[in-house]
């Protein structure tokens, strides 16, 4: 089955106690309203952070990744299986600037870095990578917009 990488928006509580508790029906919900973006493609929770560097870069005079600004102290669960980790506001606000059309742009620059880090391993076409930034960034406008927060959530 793999790796699944999502974000999710809503309440961060709600969101990190339902991959807690395994109450599923949280997380269905919020899909069936279309608040998440999936990244399982076959990534490693470190390329995430590569997308997250790439598209600060382009936004921001200071780049970041995604790893420094997951909260691992207040609103948090991680277990071998699966976790759920509130993102720090400064992300959200900065992808929700972004435009749904930067989505094939960061995705072919994302790429391009996968590639370099990864020499050896066919990484695909960054086509694939369009839709689930195009979400992300769809949710992080609607997050900010509605003050929901943003939840990366992860399952084995």
């Amino acid at each position: 089955m793999g790796l699944k990488l999502k974000f999710f928006i809503g309440d961060k509580d709600d969101i990190v106690n339902a991959v807690a508790d395994e109450d599923f029906d949280i997380l269905e919900e919020l899909e069936d309203q279309r608040d998440f973006a999936d990244f399982s493609l076959h990534l490693s929770p470190k390329d995430l952070n590569f997308l997250i560097n790439i598209i600060s870069s382009h936004l921001s005079d200071e780049s970041f990744g995604l790893r420094e600004n997951l909260d691992t102290e207040d609103c948090y669960f991680d277990e071998n299986d699966r976790g759920a980790f509130y993102v720090k506001e400064v992300v959200k606000n900065l992808i929700a600037k972004s435009s749904e059309k930067d989505a094939a742009m960061y995705a072919s620059r994302w790429y391009k870095k996968l590639s370099e880090e990864y020499p050896d391993e066919h990484i695909g076409d960054s086509s694939m990578a369009e839709q689930p930034i195009s979400d992300l960034i769809r949710i992080c406008q609607i997050a900010l917009k509605e003050d929901k927060c943003l939840v990366h959530v992860w399952f084995v």
